[in-house]
């Protein structure tokens, strides 16, 4: 390699370390404010989703992952037969769901999971319907209803027309709040009453 040659690539590694050393620096800037969105998510979280002293529920998670729905004033506790024979209806109208999912529905159909370990209660129920062959699991954690009509001493449930709530979208399996952005839209849990505009 000629000196000149040697010079010219010493030129250009120089040149990219240097430019290496400003990312790095924008790197520790942009983690720094990625911890204290973090943080404040968490805070928003307790005054959004404080914790239900008598239930060791589901909360959601600080970012990256939709909440469940909360459920509406007045929803109607299911535990037992009531419960597995609700999440089969929901499972014959909107097809296979997660677990997540199809809480977030039974919280939108008015209903809530009337048990202290609510998450347990609804993979216990599932499990059960599976045992029963009432339900199938697709895979961890996700179940589908068999097409078979359910036994006589299992009646079916008679579903709202259409989940209601907070956040009804085009795909009412996915209970995520922000699919539907448009405040106009928005509605009180549970009425047909508009929201108040911001402000």
């Amino acid at each position: 390699m000629s000196w000149w040659a040697r010079v010219d690539l010493q030129v250009e590694r120089d040149a990219l370390l240097h430019r290496l050393e400003r990312l790095d620096d924008e790197l520790e800037e942009l983690s720094r404010e990625r911890q204290a969105i973090v943080a404040a998510l968490t805070d928003l979280r307790e005054l959004l989703y404080p914790p239900i002293p008598w239930a060791k529920g589901r909360r959601p998670p600080d970012v990256d992952h939709a909440p469940i729905p909360p459920a509406t004033e007045g929803s109607t506790a299911l535990s037992g037969r009531d419960l597995r024979a609700t999440c089969l209806s929901i499972l014959r109208r909107h097809g296979v769901l997660s677990l997540v999912e199809l809480h977030g529905l039974v919280h939108r159909y008015g209903y809530v999971i009337g048990s202290r370990r609510p998450v347990t209660a609804l993979s216990d129920a599932m499990a059960y319907e599976v045992e029963q062959q009432r339900a199938r699991r697709v895979e961890r954690g996700v179940y589908a209803a068999v097409d078979a009509p359910p036994r006589r001493r299992h009646r079916p449930v008679t579903l709202p027309r259409e989940p209601h709530g907070v956040w009804i979208s085009a795909r009412p399996s996915a209970p995520d709040p922000d699919l539907d952005e448009d405040p106009d839209s928005w509605t009180i849990a549970g009425t047909d009453e508009r929201s108040p505009p911001p402000g």
